[in-house]
């Protein structure tokens, strides 16, 4: 069952949020791989900050287009750091 108040949803975060939340994004992505040598799995990141998941994903999704983090795993479900 699909919620159409959540689909339709037009999010933008501020561009200040996006730097902060971004940052903290590549930071916790790249200390985790670092230590463990693992990627991390998607959902886990969308809820490292207070903010709606569909507002992380848009923010992941800009860092994934400008090559900062990669999706990995078997399912495209983890993302590593970029170069």
């Amino acid at each position: 069952h699909d919620n159409h108040i959540t689909k339709e949803l037009k999010l933008e975060p501020s561009p200040e949020v996006t730097e902060k939340v971004g940052l903290d994004i590549m930071v916790h992505i790249a200390q985790r791989f670092e230590s463990t040598d693992n990627a991390i799995f998607q959902t886990e990141v969308e809820n490292l900050h207070p903010i709606p998941a569909v507002a992380s994903r848009q923010i992941i999704d800009r860092l994934i287009a400008h090559g900062l983090l990669i999706v990995a795993g078997e399912n495209a479900d983890k993302l590593v750091p970029g170069h």
